[in-house]
């Protein structure tokens, strides 16, 4: 599963522009935070020049849209 959410998280950057982003996808300590977690949104906002949660808000729409809503 942690290998698809990079692959899917890695495509979703390269579409915003960021490919190059260096990101890592783990298991968060607290379970209440959900099963994966990853800090690509904080590191795409800074290399593109956006708030981390206007890039956030359009990886999560790619990342919706790649994977054909069912997320």
């Amino acid at each position: 599963m942690e290998g698809e959410i990079r692959k899917a998280v890695q495509t979703a950057l390269t579409n915003m522009g960021a490919g190059e982003t260096p990101f890592v996808v783990e298991r968060p300590n607290d379970d209440s935070h959900g099963d994966y977690t990853t800090n690509a949104a904080l590191i795409a906002g800074k290399l593109l020049g956006k708030r981390p949660q206007e890039a956030g808000e359009e990886l999560a729409r790619l990342l919706i849209e790649g994977l054909g809503g069912s997320v």
